[in-house]
């Protein structure tokens, strides 16, 4: 059976086919900031170490809370094995690294 085209109509259509799957980069897709990967990185070469971590121009976030919530779902850049904490509204990250699981 031959494919068919969906409806004309003056706005978009709901729905049309598209044969192939658009690249994964063609979405919106946050970048991490510059000085964040720098701190990233840091955390990585210094594994166990916790690391004070201050809102910059060039990584603001209004809630210290507000990385720690990115840092425990992995994302802002931030993968397995980072931890975050506040103390005294200050916001502290360390890498501890992560462990591969064997075969039980």
């Amino acid at each position: 059976m031959p494919a068919t085209k969906a409806p004309a109509t003056a706005t978009p259509p709901a729905f049309q086919l598209v044969g192939e799957l658009p690249d994964t980069k063609s979405g919106r897709r946050p970048t991490v900031p510059p000085i964040r990967q720098q701190l990233i990185d840091f955390a990585k070469d210094n594994v166990d170490q916790w690391i004070e971590y201050r809102s910059t121009d060039g990584d603001k976030f209004k809630q210290p809370s507000s990385v720690v919530n990115q840092i425990r779902k992995g994302g802002g850049g931030f993968g397995p094995g980072f931890e975050g904490a506040v103390r005294g509204g200050q916001l502290y990250i360390r890498y501890v690294g992560v462990t591969e699981q064997g075969p039980a």
